[in-house]
């Protein structure tokens, strides 16, 4: 007798996704395709199979193989190609009857590739835990793979529910943060005029550095190029951060570094860290003074940087301290018709935007959404910056 293919398919999936097969007291776990980002198909599938691998190897979880995954997809007529989201990850992990599946990215920025992946649970679409590795080739990440599946597999039944943007170290020496794709609310209803509508905007993956970039790290740039270093007002240079630059001299220094300034709608995405309230942390101002250096605790003056309290993706210092210049022209009524993904602001203007307040300003200046601007030769002050990365490079 010989049985229809689509009877043996349709009882390896009934096998393969009974409890019963598999000891109580381990998890059933896939590995979704992972994405790449500026490298070829072919190379973020050799990761996806050597992290496979790599959890298999921890012995903690029961690891559906690839030909099983593929047989049941295509069995009930899921196209894995193209499925990188997080949200698809979980509605392939709900088919192939797991607990937890694993989704990431394989990025190459600049010389570097960085692999990043999250542990999902599918239950919860909740991401449990997650991790990062980088090497200088994809040969690296043989070992690289096994490491960060150690990484993965160090959890308690999923009872860890920490979420972690990661990060990376930019060409500059500069910790950077891995903001992942997708939607924010940006702008705030009851702000200024300029900050209405509170609008949903789509960005990219990018990376954004964690600090203000320092006197430190910016006198070293002057060194390495001729150029006049800017006055630190005797507050101060080293961690403190820089100031008296401007909008053209911040650019200089992106470009130096490998890197850009961030836009305005990227700068804000970052600030809120999930947030839909004034502030990243909500809409207490009384809670200001825990995140940031303004008016009210400053003394009139800037202060090293990452003293206070990060937002929930650890970056520093995104309320006061420094305001800090975006690429973006200003225009007041930008919002009212700006782009739903990644606006990068008008084509043209007399002035660019600054974010964030700075030391001398009150809490209402210091919020997620206002908006300041001033001319690019303008170095003022409490002009400083951090800077940005695009995800692929």
């Amino acid at each position: 007798m010989i049985i229809p293919k689509k009877i043996i398919l349709i009882l390896l999936f009934i096998i393969f996704s009974s409890p019963n097969l598999y000891p109580e007291n381990k998890l059933n776990i896939a590995v979704a395709e992972f994405e790449g980002r500026n490298v070829s198909a072919m190379d973020a599938t050799v990761v996806s199979d050597l992290l496979r691998t790599g959890l298999v190897n921890t012995e903690k979880f029961n690891v559906v193989d690839r030909a099983n995954m593929q047989q049941i997809l295509a069995e009930q007529k899921f196209q894995i190609t193209g499925c990188t989201s997080q949200e698809c990850a979980v509605q392939m992990g709900k088919l192939l009857n797991v607990q937890l599946i694993v989704t990431g990215a394989v990025t190459k920025l600049g010389g570097l590739y960085v692999v990043t992946a999250g542990m999902v649970e599918v239950g919860t679409s909740k991401i449990i835990k997650s991790g990062k590795v980088t090497s200088n080739s994809i040969e690296e990440l043989v070992n690289k793979a096994e490491e960060l599946a150690l990484v993965l597999a160090n959890i308690d039944r999923v009872k860890d529910k920490t979420e972690k943007i990661m990060d990376i170290t930019g060409k500059d020496g500069v910790e950077m943060v891995l903001i992942p794709a997708g939607e924010f609310m940006m702008g705030l209803d009851s702000g200024d005029s300029d900050e209405r509508p509170f609008h949903k905007v789509y960005l990219d993956t990018y990376y954004i550095d964690k600090y203000e970039v320092t006197f430190e790290q910016y006198d070293k740039f002057c060194e390495a190029t001729d150029r006049g270093k800017p006055g630190d007002n005797d507050w101060g240079r080293g961690n403190m951060p820089v100031i008296n630059v401007t909008w053209n001299d911040t650019v200089a220094y992106a470009e130096w570094a490998g890197k850009r300034l961030p836009t305005e709608a990227e700068w804000e995405k970052a600030c809120r860290a999930g947030s839909t309230g004034k502030y990243c942390f909500g809409d207490s101002e009384s809670e200001l003074g825990d995140y940031a250096w303004y008016y009210g605790n400053s003394g009139n003056k800037t202060h090293p940087v990452g003293q206070k309290k990060p937002n929930k993706w650890i970056i520093y210092d995104m309320h006061g301290n420094v305001w800090e210049w975006c690429s973006d022209w200003y225009k007041k009524n930008y919002y009212k018709n700006s782009p739903y993904k990644n606006p990068k602001g008008p084509d043209s203007g007399s002035v660019h935007v600054l974010r964030s307040g700075g030391c001398f300003t009150y809490a209402n200046t210091c919020h997620s959404a206002f908006r300041g601007w001033s001319s690019p030769v303008n170095s003022g002050i409490l002009g400083g910056f951090r800077c940005a990365a695009s995800g692929a490079q």
